[in-house]
This record gives C-alpha cells, sequence and structure tokens, in this order.
C-alpha cells in the first residue's frame, strides 16, 4: 500500500475571473472588478490599455492596446491578484513571497505597501481591501478580510471568520467563509458582520443588486442569481459550471454543455439562450470590454496556453508556459555508506525483491492464500539512529522518490522494526504485511534495524531511497539500491499471456484460483483457471497455470471440488 506526495504535477486549480470594464456597474471598485480580485487578478484594465500576466515570460507584467497593438513588458515581478484604481497597478509580487505591492502603469514607483502576503485584493475609494494568507499557524489573522490604505497605512482587519473570496459592493464587502461555505457580509469599518444566505457556493460575484454564484449543494454547480439581500434565489443555468464570468452582455462560462467535455460559451442572463464561442479548452476567463482572456490546460504536457482574443476573433495572441521540472539537488550514496542527517544516521543494510508474500498464519498456510503481485514487492532493510535530544517519529522521513520530464514524486512506504527478530538477516526475511507501519518513534540515541514495504506495480531500478526532515517532501539525501532477487512466481498477468502464446485467436478468460495438490503433495499448489473458447464451439475448455513454475495443465470438473469449473489433471504435452 502506497501513499504518494507529487511534489511536481502541475496541478491547475484556475479559478473563474470576472472584468467589468466598460460596463460603468453601480457599486462597483473605480478600477479592477470583483471578479477579476475573486478569481486571481490575472488582468486588469486601465484606459486604453489592457494589462495582463503573461504566461508565456514567468509571470511577467505585461500590457497592450485594445486595439492590439504596443505589447510590452512594464516588470518582470511574477505579478497576481492584480487590482487598478485608476491611478495605480496593485498586485502581489510571487517574486517577494506574495506581498502586496503598487506600481504606476508605467512600471515606475514600485512600491511595497505591507509586509504580507495576500490575496483577492480589490482597491477602490483610497482602501485596499485583501485576504492575509501569511502565516496559517495564526488563525485569528489568517485568511480574514483585511483593508489598508493606498499609502500602505491603517491596516484594519475586518472579517472574523476565514474568507474563501471577497466582493466590495458600497459599503459592503460579501465574503464566502471557507469554512462552510455560505455568504456572509461585513461593513467596510468591521462592524455588522453577518450571514448573508445559507445556501452553500464555491464561487459568487457581486453585480449592482445581483449576487450570481456556482451552487455546492448535491455537487451539482450550478449557476444561481439570487438579489443582494439574500433572497429570491433563481437557478440560471442547469449545466455543471467550472468557471464564469459577466460580461455586459452575455455570461461567459466553462460548462459541460450537452457533453462530457468542458466548452467555453456564453448565455444570456436568464440562461434561455446558451451559443459556442469556440473549440478552446479554456480553463479560465477574463473579460475587458470586447477580449476575452483565457487560459487552457493541455493535460498531456501540462502546459498552459494564454489566450487574448477580441470577442470577434478578430485579434487573437497566444502565449504558452512551457512548465520546467524542478528537481532539488542532494547527495547521492550506496548501500553500506553511513549518511548523517541533522536528525539521525542511516545505513541502507540490504534490499530484497519478489513478487510472493507467503501467508504464514496458521491454519492458512495453503499457497492460495499467499499474495501474488504483477510488479514486485521490495524489502529495504536499514539501520537508524536517532542523533537528536528528542524521540524522532519517521513517519515520511524515508521514502522512495523518482524522477521523469515532469519533476519528481514521492512515495510514502510502511516501515516495520525488525530489530528483536532472529531471522532478520536471512536473504528474503520480510514480516507479515500488518506489522508494516506508517511512523515509527525512535528514543534518542537509539538504534533499530527497520525494514521498509514497498508494493512496486512497475518497479526501475536502481530504486532511489530519500531522506526528509520529516515537514515537506525536499530531499536531503538519496540511496541508490538495486535489490538481490528473491523469489519470483508466475502472476496472473504473466499467467494470461502464457495462455495466449499457448492458444492464439482464442477467446481466453480468467476464472479464478485454484489450490491442488497431486499424489505424493504434501500441500496445495496454486494454479490460475482460465476458460478457453474457439469461434463457433459453445462449450470451452479448461486449462490451469501453475503458479510456481508456469507450466500449462489441462482441466476437468472434480465433484469433489464443486466451486471450481475444473482442476488441473496433468501437464499439457
Amino acid at each position: 500500500m502506497e501513499r504518494k506526495s507529487s511534489l511536481f504535477r502541475l496541478t491547475a486549480i484556475l479559478i473563474l475571473f470576472v472584468v467589468l470594464s466598460g460596463c460603468s456597474p453601480v457599486g462597483h471598485p473605480s478600477g479592477g472588478s470583483n471578479g477579476n480580485s475573486v478569481n486571481g487578478g490575472l488582468s486588469a484594465q486601465l484606459n486604453d490599455w489592457l494589462y495582463f500576466v503573461n504566461y508565456g515570460d514567468e509571470y511577467a507584467l505585461y500590457r497592450i492596446k485594445t486595439d492590439g497593438t504596443g505589447e510590452e513588458k512594464i516588470s518582470d515581478d511574477q505579478t497576481f491578484y492584480l487590482n487598478t484604481d485608476g491611478t495605480w497597478l496593485y498586485f502581489c509580487s510571487g517574486s517577494d513571497d506574495q506581498k502586496l505591492y503598487k506600481m504606476k502603469p508605467d512600471g515606475t514607483e514600485k512600491t511595497k505597501l505591507a509586509d504580507v502576503a495576500v490575496r483577492n485584493i480589490v482597491a477602490t475609494d483610497g482602501w485596499i481591501y485583501f485576504i492575509d494568507v501569511t502565516d496559517a499557524t495564526k488563525p485569528e489573522t489568517y485568511r480574514r478580510l483585511f483593508k489598508i490604505r493606498s499609502d500602505g497605512t491603517d491596516r484594519t482587519l475586518l472579517s472574523q471568520h476565514a474568507a474563501a473570496s471577497c466582493n466590495v459592493s458600497g459599503d459592503w464587502l460579501f465574503y464566502i467563509r471557507q469554512d462552510n461555505q455560505t455568504l456572509y457580509k461585513v461593513k467596510n469599518d468591521g462592524s455588522a458582520e453577518c450571514q448573508a444566505s445559507d445556501l452553500t457556493m464555491t464561487s459568487c460575484i457581486v453585480r449592482d443588486q445581483d449576487i450570481f454564484f456556482v451552487s455546492a449543494d448535491e455537487e451539482q454547480h450550478n449557476l444561481w442569481r439570487m438579489k443582494l439581500d439574500g433572497t429570491a434565489p433563481v437557478k440560471i443555468s442547469d449545466d455543471p459550471i467550472a468557471a464564469f464570468n459577466l460580461g455586459c452582455d452575455w455570461i461567459y462560462t466553462v460548462s459541460q454543455h450537452g457533453g462530457s467535455d468542458l466548452e467555453l460559451l456564453k448565455m444570456t442572463f436568464d440562461g434561455s439562450k446558451v451559443t459556442p464561442v469556440n473549440a478552446d479548452n479554456a480553463v479560465l476567463i477574463n473579460i475587458h470590454d470586447d477580449w476575452l482572456v483565457y487560459l487552457s490546460l493541455n493535460l498531456d504536457d501540462f502546459s498552459i496556453v494564454q489566450t487574448l482574443i477580441r470577442t470577434d476573433g478578430s485579434i487573437r495572441k497566444d502565449y504558452r508556459l512551457e512548465q520546467e521540472p524542478s528537481i532539488p539537488k542532494f547527495d547521492r550514496y550506496a548501500i553500506g555508506e553511513v549518511i548523517n542527517t541533522d536528525e539521525f544516521s542511516i545505513t541502507v543494510i540490504s534490499a530484497t525483491a519478489t513478487n510472493l508474500i507467503e501467508n504464514r498464519e496458521t491454519g492458512f498456510e495453503s499457497q492460495i492464500f499467499d499474495d501474488v503481485t504483477d510488479g514486485a514487492y521490495v524489502f529495504i532493510t536499514m539501520s537508524v539512529t536517532n542523533q537528536g535530544a528528542q524521540p524522532l517519529d519517521f513517519k515520511q522521513r524515508i521514502g522512495l522518490f523518482d524522477t521523469d520530464d515532469q519533476g519528481y514524486a514521492v512515495y510514502w512506504h510502511p516501515l516495520a522494526d525488525i530489530t528483536e527478530a532472529k531471522d532478520k538477516d536471512d536473504p528474503g526475511f520480510y514480516l507479515a504485511r500488518s506489522e508494516y507501519l506508517e511512523g515509527l518513534t525512535l528514543q534518542p540515541g537509539v538504534t533499530r534495524v527497520l525494514q521498509m514495504f514497498c508494493d512496486l506495480m512497475e518497479p526501475a531500478y536502481p530504486l532511489t531511497v530519500g531522506l526528509f526532515d520529516g515537514t515537506d517532501s525536499k530531499p536531503l539525501a538519496a540511496i541508490d539500491v538495486v535489490p538481490a532477487e528473491g523469489l519470483f512466481v508466475t502472476g496472473w498477468a504473466q499467467a494470461e499471456m502464457i495462455m495466449a502464446d499457448q492458444f492464439p485467436n482464442r477467446e481466453i478468460t480468467l476464472l479464478n484460483g485454484v489450490g491442488a495438490r497431486f499424489e505424493g503433495e504434501d500441500e496445495d499448489y496454486m494454479y490460475y483457471l482460465f476458460s478457453v473458447s474457439q469461434a463457433g464451439s459453445a462449450k470451452p475448455a479448461y486449462y490451469l497455470v501453475k503458479r510456481d513454475t508456469g507450466e500449462i495443465y489441462t482441466g476437468a470438473y472434480d465433484p469433489k471440488q464443486p466451486d471450481y469449473a475444473a482442476v488441473p489433471v496433468e501437464p499439457l504435452p
């Protein structure tokens, strides 16, 4: 049993963006919109310039004129949650741990406003509203709503609950409470905080006197609309919605409409008319007047394509993010070498691979109770010493990891203390599965012999045993391990291949395992039972493959073993 912690898998949680520039809706921030802020703030419009985070250039900040000309980079900062008050650009800097900054629209006068990590920035009326994500160990401030003046003064806590997103409407801030997904509101001075609706939702956008939201109930994720006071909810669409954005005349959605694939669509505000936009696999949408800005995810190579396109299709620009694997550097060692970390030392003593785990429980010695895999069971034995002054839990301190063109992944495998086992030095030694645990604790100064049990489907040697500090999955060091080969028997998949080679162009069906013994044998041996049919024949023949040898046996029904369609009779000539 293995638990996987992937360090590099391009995980695209790309949420909806809404930009209402040009519509001049009542009750909205003067510059960037609520929806843009709620969903990442990767673009904003200021006068006749469209500002956007360029995915093709390491998230640098670019701008382009709304006629499609004059594209230029204005900052190398990794820029997120972009917003504007009509004079300044506000953003959190990925180049400085997501801290809050502002700069002029030409990229000059970059200024840090707060030494806190932020998201969901909304700039309006001289104030910057944001969610603080600095320190998850401080629940009194983590994911709470704050405001700060545009000059960086008067930072003020506004909400008492953790917020998943925030909209500004007049004197009120509406936010989805993170723990229960219901809608709350609070005045912009921090007073009158209360629940605005008990409906659960995954996202919402406040526009004029309405709230548009995606329902979280029953995992339907339909699009709804209700009044600002939380009354009169009305379903707009029955389609499951992955993302949505409000334009001036249309609601743009990413949804499954009449099919299994996500589509980029637009619909009327009452949902009565739905029109495909194009065939792009969009997963995020921004709208700026007659411009769409969206991202598409290619699951084949984990690349992201960012598209800027006029709504009439007359101008289109694509930017591709080519994600490079991020593999940390570490020292490599061999079996038998001593590796010292800050907390423990370790030496891999031996490793054995097999595809068979015998069931040694009394009364279950028959081979039919053994575990056989088409991959490999690998047992890695190591001597480990706790060199610290405190007890040390080895959960997620020792694991296997592998690398590929997408990065690297870590696999945590269970451990057992075999120090007192009498036969621990025998090749092929292992314990029962139940004796391997996710974590073991070693007392200070104690040395123990541990064994790691790895159930691998497609092992590639050498295996890489990684050492970790227990807090993350960055390896401190690695040990290259090539296991000695133990006992390998015929597995289920291999037995099917043997049968396919023996009986080409026949219909072969694997039925079950059969325990059987011939005269003179003192125990049951395991056989894989197959039915073999020929075209036009109504009655199948039965054959069995012996687990230990891979030999094919003819089969016949035995009334003494009525649970099986056939038992082995003799080896196939």
